[in-house]
């Protein structure tokens, strides 16, 4: 409305995946346009149930709506582009060979939708992911469920009481990893179980963070308990801004509950210094990095240039990090599945949970595309928590549930 208003002789082409959804976006228009004050409205030249020809002075600006087929809107040269509901739409791919085609001289085209849950990798959703990698000219834009307004934490709680998580994270997500994980029938961790592992606590503020390191990307949750153990998990990447992630997460070894997360695109030297400040911070913690091949680096950096003793040594073959393979990565989930089944592991990152949730049931794995880094530090830490191999002071304390 406001390009065709303040844009006079623009054309905006709006595409909907069905003929009701067509006339629906039509009808909003056209109410937005009846609600607007006199002195900014313009005059209606043409009111159709599919198109609004406003007129300007001696031009006009025309909002058409259509739904979509592989060449609609092929005939028009446009200033703006809009495709609703994208990943619903199955031939999205030549739509916007059409649609790009009509954009060519200038104009801007925008792809907006839900995801699609029972196809998550549908075209919308890969476009999403290459837009958030840089690989694309497209601009990625994530708007969480409290982007509307009136919406609160108490409206979203209630939801959450209301809605299978499926539900929940199609219509309503919080981060775009919700957004974009498929059905949970077919995923290896229950949604029950991460319900029951989730914790609430909200991240310390800057104030509350006395005496922690000040990393980029890192969230605290709790603060150093004193003559407390603490374990720290890494799964090490390259550290370039195309490839996965490194993760980082901090576990409290008593109530086994994560204490403090961290993701970003660091190289394997700069986390092995990130995780050392870390492990000095909350008590001298034991360091557990995943052993692939940038494992190798971190463990190296620890032991060589921060002299660091406290490493983890795999139980399995007796060297030190977590070394994932077939094997070990099945006993680790189903630990972790066993713990979260009972409430008995505490997590507090969306992403961790968002991930876990993401996990294919069949290939262990993350639909292709995905990223894991988060889901398998969580992995690791239950595993790495379970077969303690470095004894430090303090024990576990079991947690139980009691119902009345």
């Amino acid at each position: 409305m406001w390009k065709s208003i303040f844009k006079p002789g623009s054309v905006t082409l709006l595409f909907s995946k069905n003929s009701d959804d067509a006339h629906e976006l039509m009808r909003r228009v056209r109410g937005m346009w009846s609600r607007l004050p006199n002195w900014l409205k313009p005059e209606a030249e043409k009111e159709l149930e599919k198109e609004l020809v406003l007129k300007l002075g001696d031009r006009t600006s025309r909002i058409k709506s259509f739904t979509t087929t592989k060449h609609a809107g092929r005939s028009y040269t446009a200033s703006l582009v809009i495709i609703d509901e994208a990943a619903f739409i199955p031939f999205l791919d030549q739509l916007m060979n059409a649609a790009e085609e009509t954009a060519d001289a200038g104009g801007q085209l925008i792809v907006i939708s839900t995801n699609d849950k029972e196809k998550p990798n549908n075209g919308f959703a890969t476009l999403y992911k290459r837009a958030v990698k840089g690989t694309t000219d497209y601009k990625p834009l994530f708007i969480p469920w409290y982007g509307r307004p009136m919406r609160d934490r108490a409206w979203y709680e209630h939801k959450k009481r209301t809605k299978r998580q499926d539900d929940l994270w199609q219509e309503y997500p919080e981060i775009p990893a919700q957004a974009l994980a498929g059905l949970s029938a077919t995923k290896r961790f229950d949604p029950e179980w991460l319900r029951l592992s989730t914790r609430d606590d909200a991240p310390l503020s800057k104030y509350g963070m006395t005496g922690l390191p000040r990393l980029p990307g890192i969230t605290y949750y709790a603060q150093v308990v004193q003559g407390r153990d603490y374990l720290i998990v890494i799964d090490p990447a390259e550290g370039d801004i195309t490839s996965d992630p490194t993760a980082i997460v901090v576990f409290d070894t008593m109530l086994w509950e994560e204490v403090a997360f961290m993701q970003g695109a660091y190289e394997p030297g700069v986390a092995a210094g990130f995780c050392y400040r870390l492990a000095s911070a909350f008590n001298n913690a034991v360091i557990c990095p995943e052993r692939n091949n940038h494992g190798h680096a971190v463990i190296l950096s620890l032991r060589q240039f921060y002299e660091y003793k406290w490493i983890y040594k795999s139980p399995f073959d007796k060297k030190l990090g977590w070394l994932t393979s077939h094997r070990t990565k099945t006993l680790a989930m189903d630990k972790l599945a066993e713990l979260m089944e009972f409430g008995e592991f505490g997590i507090k990152s969306k992403i961790i949970l968002a991930q876990l949730a993401n996990i294919d049931a069949t290939t262990q794995e993350a639909p292709e595309g995905e990223h894991d880094d988060a889901a398998m530090v969580a992995i690791i830490a239950a595993a790495a928590l379970t077969w303690t191999t470095i004894r430090k002071k303090t024990r576990r304390r079991r947690l139980v549930s009691v119902s009345m």
